[in-house]
């Protein structure tokens, strides 16, 4: 329906919007010169027309994607594992490459200053995974890190009595592959992976460090 725009006191044709709910509005000019607008549905406008070929197209793809390279938990399990390899790698030689940045920085023989703090998974010190990390204080680059849980999914697999010979050849086979290295509280997990940075930087990085910045409520200073 042609709705023509009528003047405003001034003269002018009011401004009026292109799109009105889940109604597009169409602009035509007539030949007395008329500017009218009509409704459009969005069933009938290009765009969204071109959407929804768009989608349907992603969804065909996604499903032949899926049914061509669906793997086995074993595949996948594996796959998991070496990117994790490579990660850690990967990992390694960026901190000990900061660690050289940091003693050259530094301008010391052997000692530097850092700083650390730890996180956890979920807020509160209920959460069973943490992670720790130390920060070279002039490079501000991560020197090391450790990833400390108190809770294993192969452990938690095993749903028999947790005693017996059986068991011990579940815990001697399993004991390579657990990924529970923590037994104390949330709270805790700070204090323990920053002394497990500490224990290893001689002979991580050859470097001692000396001094250490922390926040006011780390428990770390007694332990320094």
């Amino acid at each position: 329906m042609d709705v023509p725009l009528k003047k405003t006191s001034s003269g002018k044709r009011p401004k009026k919007k292109r799109f009105q709910g889940n109604m597009y509005r169409k602009k035509s000019l007539s030949e007395k010169g008329i500017i009218s607008f009509e409704n459009v549905s969005p069933n009938k406008s290009s765009s969204v027309k071109k959407l929804r070929s768009a989608h349907k197209i992603s969804e065909a793809y996604e499903n032949v994607v899926c049914a061509e390279f669906q793997v086995s938990q074993k595949a996948y399990d594996r796959i998991n594992a070496k990117i994790a390899d490579i990660s850690e790698a990967l990992t390694n030689a960026s901190m000990k490459k900061a660690a050289a940045e940091e003693k050259i920085i530094d301008g010391t023989v052997n000692s530097v200053v850092v700083s650390g703090d730890g996180t956890w998974k979920t807020r509160g010190h209920t959460s069973l995974i943490e992670v720790c990390a130390l920060i070279g204080a002039d490079c501000g680059k991560v020197l090391d890190m450790e990833v400390l849980s108190s809770y294993c999914k192969g452990c938690d697999s095993y749903k028999g009595p947790k005693f017996g010979p059986k068991y011990s050849a579940f815990l001697a086979k399993h004991q390579i592959f657990c990924r529970k290295n923590h037994s104390g509280s949330a709270g805790g997990m700070e204090v323990c992976g920053m002394k497990k940075i500490f224990f290893r930087s001689e002979q991580k990085h050859g470097l001692k460090y000396q001094r250490y910045i922390g926040d006011g409520d780390s428990d770390i200073f007694v332990y320094c």
